[in-house]
């Protein structure tokens, strides 16, 4: 039997099979996998999974976690949990049932065949991250099961870092909106300042554990707020607050002009909902999860 544990390896390391008969639904989640570097592989029946995870371990290679769909023909998810987990060269490995039929007591029955997770569909992309996320740590952590439970969309929400709040530094009001649309759907709190000057003055005032910052706006840019606000001078509470431009000039240079200024990130506009969440993610990580999946 070859066994194998989860190492602080990130999460490109990993490997990851999708079970579901669905080609829709493999597709939507190898997409919200894709961004994250990590291996995987799909399957779209229990039997085509059985011999993939087996043809796995023979490889030297095996898969991290399954995340297998409870609605499939032949075989369903539940059952196909149960084999993986009576087979002690694939025990090992972590299983996620991430399903449209969810009832009530699915849970505890899940947990008790073995399952470390549960999410009902549509899976947002940052609703699987913190989910694998979570079950990766206890893994790797060795977190006893008995205690920590099944991870399920509410063990997600409460260790979630998205009631983080986001001061949006910014003077076009359309962009502002956008910006708090997309931020409220990931979760976030908002604010916002129009000019550097009201950056400033809410830092003051407020804790903010992240600015999204413009680069060009009146009265005072965002590259003059930055040096102001990392200034041991200003009266801003926190003068390390992680600071992400936003220009809509993505021109090259533009990148190494904001950093040299003091920022920590970029992002060109248009900014998209899914770079906005990864940057975010980034910078808004809770340190033990950084060092296990760095």
């Amino acid at each position: 039997m070859l066994s194998y544990e989860i190492v602080s390896t990130g999460w490109g390391h990993h490997r990851i099979l999708i079970v579901d008969d669905n080609a829709t639904n493999r597709t939507l989640i190898v997409s919200l996998l894709k961004s994250r570097g990590c291996r995987y592989e799909t399957a779209n029946d229990g039997l085509t999974a059985l011999a993939l995870l087996r043809e796995a371990i023979e490889q030297a290679d095996p898969f991290h976690i399954a995340l297998l769909d409870q609605q499939m023909p032949g075989m369903d998810g539940m059952e196909l949990g149960r084999r993986i987990k009576n087979d002690p060269e694939l025990a090992a490995t972590i299983i996620v049932m991430v399903t449209s039929v969810g009832k009530r007591g699915d849970a505890a029955i899940l947990e008790q065949i073995g399952f470390a997770g549960y999410l009902s569909k549509p899976v947002r992309q940052l609703q699987l991250y913190d989910c694998l996320t979570i079950v990766m740590e206890r893994a790797a952590t060795k977190t006893d099961k008995t205690k920590s439970g099944i991870v399920t969309r509410h063990t997600v929400a409460e260790s979630s870092p998205r009631n983080a709040r986001i001061l949006i530094a910014e003077d076009d009001i359309i962009n502002q909106k956008v910006a708090q649309k997309m931020l409220t759907n990931l979760g976030y709190q908002t604010d916002v300042a129009a000019n550097g000057i009201e950056v400033i003055r809410a830092l003051e005032i407020i804790k903010y554990d992240l600015v999204l910052m413009d680069c060009q706006m009146p009265e005072m840019d965002g590259y003059e707020a930055t040096a102001m606000i990392r200034s041991a001078h200003s009266n801003v509470i926190n003068h390390a607050v992680p600071i992400v431009a936003m220009t809509a000039n993505a021109i090259q240079g533009d990148q190494e002009e904001c950093i040299a200024a003091g920022m920590n990130d970029y992002l060109a506009k248009p900014v998209t909902k899914l770079k906005l969440a990864e940057v975010l993610e980034k910078w808004l990580e809770r340190p033990q999860r950084s060092q296990i999946l760095a």
